[in-house]
């Protein structure tokens, strides 16, 4: 029983543990989730707040150069308003002009005809040969309209701003003003991963002078193509690192501007949030387990200092119950045997002091020997068995009792009924049950609710198993005996210490057998269930 106990005590403390465990694991899951699906939103969030901040960006850039080009388009065409004949002798108020333009034009003026070939610079400039193979320059024969772009084949990055030159309302040449590439046109970058590129309608880079690297990847081009095509916006690898793309066409030129933004600029400092979230929530589940472990420490140490008071307690209690009892059942023998000696002094019957003295005498030796049953229970000893004879043997030893000429002991014991048990075991749970029932149906006449009291007693065989039925008429057991089934000291007559049914169930479960209660219409009934010798014919 100490063992079960303890086993029963160690699994609810595992369960306690474990539910525990659960609780802080499921909250920890909960708390990762939570989080995750929190940095989730809002690196999506902050993705949709860059784009927003990218493509603003780069509309505003790409506003600003289109604002830009439109001077310097309208510089140039008043120049060419002076007329054709002006422009070709390159008299005195075009030179002035041109002078006053420095600062716009920079790298300076130039006039060619439809062939391409230089009629005059101001300043005398180097141009890459072939002029005519320029894309602006045959946009510009084709469309007659001004428009901007890069002069190929230079290694100076200079932007051509080139609009047709009329006579007579018939197309005889095309003024270029050549602006040199200069970083300051893409003003404003200022933020840690922002990228502004301005590209030619060949999508090579112009600006910024200092070129990225990837900008020469084979593939370059033809993502930004892709770009074009979706719409303008995408997102690219570039050196391992995702990056937010968008091109902006430059208004009335063949530029565009490519606004770049590195995700890791907005993505790293969520991501760092919630890393310290998860190692914050770690560190707070330590701590919670740190702290439960420690409780659970001292809750279990209370607990076992409380168990054992209650068991010392409880022992106390039993014994108390159980020193009462006993004291009690000797009492009521010791006073038998007064009553008896006080009748033999006063010449009463002889017979009737000897029966009263035996049945006392055996009354006393049946608790002697239930208290050392109990204390120490016998070894199992398995030998052949006739339950018929050892049951007519022990029921004809209980003559002794002095209830027994009250009772009428009725036997019914098919023969020949033969297992395999231990014949003292068995014995002392027939004598059990058979004491009980006669004692329980002579309290009842005591107590006026049988006229005779009666006492049956069977065996017979029901398939593999043997079985003994004794049924008393006492008009049933009380109900709480149905929970205390053998509960040691625990008694429902007036006389006796709780010992039978407690010995005889601890005897049937050694034999491998079951006991089995059931009230009866007059009374109850005991079954006990053993299994037959394989050798008897069963």
């Amino acid at each position: 029983m100490p063992e079960a106990e303890e086993q029963l005590r160690s699994r609810a403390s595992l369960t306690t543990v474990r539910s525990v465990l659960g609780a802080l694991i499921l909250v920890a899951l909960l708390g990762s989730i939570a989080s995750v699906i929190s940095y989730r939103a809002d690196v999506t969030e902050a993705r949709r707040q860059v784009r927003a901040r990218v493509a603003q960006q780069g509309r505003l850039y790409a506003d600003s150069l289109g604002l830009h080009f439109d001077v310097l388009r309208s510089e140039l065409q008043r120049l060419a308003d002076r007329g054709y004949p002006a422009l070709a002798r390159r008299d005195a108020s075009v030179l002035d002009s041109i002078r006053e333009d420095r600062t716009l034009f920079g790298e300076g003026v130039v006039l060619f005809d439809l062939t391409g070939r230089v009629e005059w610079s101001e300043p005398a400039l180097s141009l890459p040969p072939e002029m005519q193979s320029q894309p602006w320059f045959q946009q510009v024969l084709a469309l007659e309209h001004p428009t901007v772009d890069e002069l190929l084949n230079d290694e100076t990055s200079r932007l051509a701003v080139a609009l047709p030159v009329r006579d007579a309302g018939k197309l005889v040449g095309v003024l270029v003003g050549v602006v040199g590439g200069s970083d300051r046109l893409l003003y404003g970058v200022e933020g840690p991963g922002e990228q502004l590129l301005l590209l030619s309608s060949r999508e090579r880079v112009v600006l910024p002078l200092s070129e990225p690297s990837w900008s020469h990847a084979p593939d370059f081009d033809g993502r930004v193509e892709a770009l074009r095509a979706s719409g303008g916006d995408a997102t690219w690898t570039l050196e391992g690192h995702e990056v937010m793309a968008e091109a902006f066409p430059v208004k009335n030129t063949g530029l565009q501007v490519l606004a770049l933004e590195s995700e890791e600029t907005s993505v790293t400092p969520i991501r760092r949030r919630l890393n310290f979230q998860l190692a914050f929530l770690l560190v707070v589940q330590l701590v919670a387990l740190g702290g439960f472990v420690l409780f659970l420490r001292r809750t279990w140490r209370v607990f076992l200092e409380a168990e054992k008071r209650f068991a010392r307690q409880e022992k106390m209690a039993a014994l108390g119950t159980a020193a009462s009892l006993i004291a009690h059942e000797v009492k009521n023998s010791l006073n038998g045997l007064k009553a008896a000696t006080s009748l033999l002094e006063s010449g009463g019957d002889p017979g009737l002091v000897s029966r009263t003295v035996k049945g006392q005498v055996e009354r006393l030796s049946h608790l002697a020997r239930s208290l050392l049953s109990f204390s120490k229970p016998s070894d199992l000893r398995r030998v052949p068995v006739q339950l018929d004879a050892l049951a007519a043997e022990t029921v004809q030893a209980l003559d002794s009792l002095p209830e027994w000429p009250e009772a009428e002991v009725v036997t019914d014991l098919a023969p020949q009924v033969t297992l395999e048990s231990d014949p003292l075991l068995l014995t002392t749970a027939i004598d059990n049950l058979v004491r009980n029932a006669i004692e329980a149906a002579v309290a009842a006449k005591d107590l006026g609710r049988v006229t005779q009291p009666k006492v049956t007693v069977q065996v017979l065989r029901d398939g593999p198993h043997a079985v003994l039925r004794v049924d008393d008429n006492a008009g049933g057991a009380p109900a709480e005996l149905d929970s205390r089934l053998g509960e040691p000291f625990f008694t429902t007559k007036p006389r006796g210490i709780g010992l039978g049914l407690s010995m005889t169930l601890r005897a049937v479960e050694q034999l491998g057998g079951t006991l089995r209660f059931e009230r009866l219409a007059s009374g109850s009934r005991f079954e006990l269930r053993l299994p037959l010798n394989p050798e008897s014919g069963a």
